[in-house]
């Protein structure tokens, strides 16, 4: 139930990114530069809209357990703490799936697939003797095993560099790691003023929404751009052209 939570609004906003990707980078196969510039602007757009509401859900996960599903569920707030990292990462290696599509390696994709499943299942097993928590730490695990040799596939490739995918990651995981600052601030406050859970889980959740709103406008135009074009008239492909 922890990561059904997690993963159903992570997982509309990377289909709806990779759909709208694939038949973009499937026009630039052979270039390269253009590929990687795609796929990096979908990165930055997965991670734009995956990790204020990772960070939302992982600062408001105490309220936001008792208020949703009940208060006997006491476990769900530490199992939602070692699954947000986890699904930050799915949510990112799900992006590299248009660069395998596109480029025509749909097998390799396959491989991949059944590779981390490998892993997902041996974590797994390991984990299970502590727990639904070993269980929990087990999924981090495994997620934090495979993105590496998934991205470091995609980085040859697109023939990205660090530097590219710091530029692409480093925006929207900032700004939500400071509205997670600002949000903890504010749970903080309303703890000590012994607020009604709805009530903290709905000022958390306005006051982060605003805050993470002001610093995308400010410091991540390319992603604000993006998302009002996907929602605007000029339609979902056009929110990722690669530029000229």
């Amino acid at each position: 139930m922890a990561l059904k939570i997690l993963m159903f609004p992570l997982q509309g906003s990377a289909l709806l990114a990779t759909r709208a990707l694939t038949p973009v980078l499937s026009g630039y196969q052979d270039d390269r530069a253009r590929v990687r510039q795609g796929f990096l602007r979908a990165l930055s757009f997965i991670l734009f809209v995956s990790a204020p509401l990772i960070a939302g859900l992982y600062a408001l996960r105490e309220p936001f357990v008792r208020v949703a599903i009940g208060p006997q569920w006491t476990a769900v707030p530490e199992l939602l703490a070692w699954l947000a990292p986890a699904a930050l990462l799915q949510a990112a290696v799900s992006a590299t799936t248009a660069v395998f599509t596109a480029q025509g390696r749909t097998s390799e994709l396959m491989r991949i697939g059944a590779a981390i499943g490998t892993v997902q299942v041996a974590c797994f097993l390991v984990g299970m003797h502590w727990g639904i928590v070993g269980m929990a730490r087990a999924y981090l695990a495994s997620m934090s095993i495979c993105a590496l040799p998934v991205f470091a596939r995609v980085r040859q490739l697109t023939q990205a560099r660090a530097a590219h995918f710091g530029a692409a990651c480093l925006r929207p995981v900032l700004n939500a790691m400071l509205m997670l600052a600002a949000v903890q601030c504010l749970e903080a406050l309303a703890e000590q003023w012994h607020c009604p859970d709805w009530l903290q889980l709905c000022a958390g959740t306005g006051f982060g929404a605003a805050v993470y709103f002001l610093l995308a406008v400010l410091t991540d135009r390319d992603n604000t751009g993006a998302l009002r074009r996907l929602f605007g008239r000029r339609g979902k492909v056009d929110g990722f052209a690669v530029r000229s």
